[in-house]
């Protein structure tokens, strides 16, 4: 009976052993071929796991970080250098919640690489903590696109700022997200309160006949060109040469509205008009033919 339970003992602790080291396996098949570079530290701060993947990040194998544990801030780029440092001293401190952050590192090779970095704590099924799991990921190229959109919207706004005429961007919604000085001063207002403006309240708008004329654009999806006479929502009169246009901006309907002026050209037209009349009217009382 003895023997027979001692076979059954070993046979059982063998398929435990047997799993545990299926498991293993299927683990570090799965991390070692993650994209991302993961990795996990015990409760200690000390690395218990690498993927390869670090090497291909950094130019850094996961045998030179298991032997130099402070290679990871000697990367850092020194702006950065304090606030990662002071999240990584902080990697065995279980009370961490999950953790995310963005900064530079140089390569081995000497290229600045972008990481976003996450990390969570890890526990086992009877509640003990066993280290902190981390996720690095090279967000280089999404980080050069941000910046290059970011300042290709700032080229945009500098033009528009620029701009002579008055600019003035709104949304689906009605909502005016964007407009420059220009706008603001031809309708006797500040910058901020024509961002405030949503045109489907606009009285102005609608007694000027502007508001159909917005519709129209963005219904027929066709640029309109208008003269209209205005009293502005701040009070100013004035006669504006608008050109309506409809865009899109991520997918959406916008209207884009770009507009001068004129009273001062039409009032001397005007006077122009009313020289020549008096004139005729003179010519006629004297007698003159024409």
């Amino acid at each position: 009976m003895s023997l027979e339970f001692h076979y059954l003992k070993k046979e059982l602790y063998d398929k435990l052993k047997e799993d545990l080291r299926e498991s293993e396996a299927r683990f570090r098949l799965l991390a070692d071929h993650t994209y991302d570079w993961e990795y996990w530290v015990d409760p200690d701060g000390k690395f218990i796991y690498l993927s390869p993947s670090c090497e291909r990040i950094t130019g850094y194998s996961p045998e030179e970080f298991l032997s130099d544990p402070m290679l990871v801030l000697k990367m850092v780029k020194p702006d950065y250098a304090e606030k990662v440092h002071h999240h990584y001293n902080d990697e065995s401190n279980k009370e961490t919640p999950v953790f995310s952050s963005q900064f530079p590192i140089l390569t081995k090779e000497g290229r600045e690489v972008w990481l976003e970095h996450n990390c969570t704590p890890v526990y086992d099924d009877q509640g003990r903590y066993l280290g902190r799991r981390g996720n690095n990921r090279d967000i280089t190229a999404q980080k050069r696109s941000a910046d290059e959109l970011r300042s290709a919207f700032q080229l945009n706004e500098d033009i528009i700022d620029s701009s002579p005429v008055g600019i003035s961007i709104y949304n689906e919604l009605g909502d005016c997200i964007s407009a420059n000085q220009m706008a603001a001063d031809l309708v006797g207002a500040t910058k901020a309160q024509v961002l405030e403006q949503n045109y489907h309240q606009l009285d102005s708008w609608k007694k000027s006949g502007l508001y159909d004329m917005a519709l129209g654009t963005i219904r027929e999806n066709q640029k309109k060109r208008h003269e209209v006479q205005i009293v502005s929502t701040f009070g100013k009169a004035c006669v504006l040469d608008i050109h309506l246009v409809p865009i899109n901006i991520a997918d959406t309907p916008h209207l884009l509205i770009m507009f001068d002026d004129i009273t001062e050209s039409r009032e001397m037209e005007e006077q122009f008009r009313q020289a020549q009349k008096m004139e005729s009217v003179g010519r006629l009382a004297g007698g003159g033919g024409p």
